[in-house]
């Protein structure tokens, strides 16, 4: 298991069957998530306010922690609360003051709403699990945690959340929710990421052993925290083009996201010959806020004093450590003499390759020996993505490397396995096409 803790949103995601008030979770989701938790913290990341309800929902799919008001506040499995964090009182009447001024709905803490009377109606269609209130009067609490503001208006809402991220950008967080008729704010501190790093450190987690599971705009924010964002086929565009993977529909979604990109979940392998330019290639998707392994990088810190491939050649042949330091000029002329030495440091070191891939999760790896004999590197990949040039733009690759041509040639001679089969064949004029990588990233990762 790769993954140790799995955030979820209720809404639009763990929620598959009926709808507001009446939604709840089918029995295929419900048993996909408990076989999760055998080996996996999980945890409802949802917007809704903590109530009786959500601990139903919590205890169908053995739930650790609740993330509620999308961060604002966090409790344990026993419901304790373990965090919590307000917007300024100065900050929320301001709010109030400009919703009242313009004629908006809005709802502090809970699903009860304040608007006047002649739109009540209106907000019924869409926002089916509130309670409105016809009123001129706003009761503001002591206490706000998230503040919602709903309109007749999608184009209304927006600006006003052009408005407010202007006058409060680094006191609130705001996103847009239910087809941008309405917005969720909480104070800066609080989002469903920031919740995850809470909740990753606080049971001492990397934050690369997670994921989340959401379809709304409040579910970005844990892109960049968690290794990989799952956004659910149904979301908006703009949602999804924050996924790390974009999931399935509605209807068993998160059972079909848990059994094919959680549970049986594997990388792309980036293969190519030497120079091809398969670290570029790797550095665009990095931006992409994609999770990338070079192998050389991993051989490298290996490679240390004390390190585990550093006392695997210690002990097969002492004569290439210098200074406890490992020659890997030596190891290199040694491979490239005959079959019999390169098996031999082969199986000395890929072992531990495999059990950190084993271990440790990427979304794609460099990894230029793929069909090696000496080791089972297929396992882990789902796609195999050749990366192929020409050898003018090979040599160009090799001059601007500034490595000299004994090397070089080694290193080509040490790379010169043949690809045998793959999924995509890439040359460097297409990835470097303006709109190839998101186009690139639905092939790869389509259902």
């Amino acid at each position: 298991m790769v993954y140790k803790i799995g955030f979820f949103d209720l809404d639009g995601t763990l929620l598959d069957t009926g709808r507001g008030r009446n939604a709840k979770i089918s029995k295929k989701n419900q048993q996909a998530v408990r076989k999760l938790a055998k080996n996996c913290i999980i945890v409802i990341s949802t917007g809704r306010k903590f109530n009786s309800t959500i601990a139903v929902f919590g205890k169908k799919i053995l739930a650790k922690f609740y993330i509620c008001q999308n961060g604002a506040q966090i409790f344990d499995e026993n419901f304790n609360l373990i965090f919590q964090t307000t917007i300024k009182l100065e900050i929320v009447k301001k709010i109030t003051e400009l919703a009242k001024k313009l004629n908006f709905g809005i709802s502090f803490n809970s699903q009860v709403f304040f608007t006047k009377s002649i739109f009540i109606k209106f907000f019924r269609i869409f926002f089916k699990n509130f309670h409105f209130v016809s009123t001129t009067k706003i009761f503001i609490p002591k206490n706000v945690r998230k503040i919602l503001i709903f309109a007749s208006c999608s184009y209304k809402i927006k600006k006003l959340k052009y408005l407010l991220e202007k006058m409060f950008a680094e006191h609130i967080q705001i996103s847009l929710i239910n087809k941008n008729y309405g917005i969720e704010i909480t104070d800066i501190h609080a989002s469903k990421g920031k919740a995850a790093e809470f909740i990753a450190k606080f049971n001492n987690i990397s934050l690369t052993h997670t994921f989340h599971i959401g379809d709304s705009e409040n579910d970005i924010s844990t892109k960049n925290v968690v290794n990989s964002l799952i956004i659910m086929k149904s979301a908006s565009k703009k949602v999804k083009k924050n996924a790390h993977f974009i999931g399935y529909k509605r209807k068993f979604g998160v059972a079909k996201a848990v059994n094919n990109l959680i549970l049986s979940l594997k990388s792309v392998a980036i293969v190519g010959s030497y120079a091809s330019g398969k670290t570029t290639f790797l550095k665009k998707i990095e931006k992409f806020g994609y999770s990338v392994l070079y192998t050389d990088n991993f051989f490298k810190n290996c490679y240390l004093l004390n390190g585990d491939c550093f006392q695997a050649i210690k002990k097969i042949r002492p004569d290439f450590i210098c200074k406890n330091v490992v020659d890997k000029e030596k190891i290199r002329d040694f491979m490239v003499k005959n079959e019999k030495n390169r098996a031999l440091i082969e199986k000395a070191v890929y072992g531990f390759l495999e059990n950190h891939l084993t271990k440790n999760h990427y979304h794609f790896v460099e990894i230029p020996n793929l069909w090696t004999k000496n080791a089972n590197f297929l396992k882990f990949f789902s796609k195999i993505v050749w990366i192929n040039t020409s050898k003018e733009q090979q040599l160009l690759n090799i001059k601007n490397k500034k490595v000299k041509k004994s090397v070089w040639m080694k290193n080509q001679a040490l790379n010169s396995n043949k690809i045998k089969f793959y999924d995509v064949k890439i040359s460097s004029q297409k990835w470097k096409k303006r709109r190839f990588f998101p186009k690139f990233f639905h092939k790869i990762f389509k259902e």
